[in-house]
């Protein structure tokens, strides 16, 4: 596999922390969902998730900064800005389709927790997926 670069780095830090910080949100909430039927109130679960990913991400960055702090400063180059647009373009799309997905949805069931639960994990996929993309780009041959 060869050197990481800081970017690469980077994004493995925010898959690991969102991918931890889903466990939290989802966990209960899927529970709830499969074993009663209930979509619950989503702010307690949001705010959990936001500090999950919040520290994972700070403790992580950390970390990749400081195992080489030359790479943690250096700006982005052309290729960087070109993995991080076509990563954004698609995860933009993604999260897009979930959005709509979600709005269609409510107007067969009404249910506003039910929309904003699925608008936040259309949100999780799509970020998931950026950060997959960047590694995937980082890692081809251009």
């Amino acid at each position: 596999m060869g050197h990481m670069s800081f970017n690469e780095k980077s994004a493995w830090a925010m898959i690991l922390a969102l991918g931890l910080a889903s466990v939290v949100y989802l966990g209960p909430v899927l529970s709830a969902w499969f074993r009663a039927g209930v979509i619950i109130p989503p702010a307690p679960f949001v705010i959990a998730f936001t500090v999950v990913v919040i520290i994972l991400s700070i403790i992580t960055h950390i970390i990749v900064a400081l195992s080489n702090p030359s790479e943690a400063t250096e700006t982005r180059d052309e290729r960087d800005r070109a993995v991080i647009h076509f990563a954004g373009h698609w995860s933009g799309i993604v999260f897009a389709v979930g959005v709509i997905t979600c709005l269609l949805n409510y107007l067969v069931f009404p249910n506003g927790d039910l929309m904003f639960h699925g608008i936040f994990i259309s949100l999780i996929i799509a970020s998931l997926i950026e950060y997959g993309l960047r590694l995937f780009s980082y890692r081809r041959v251009l």
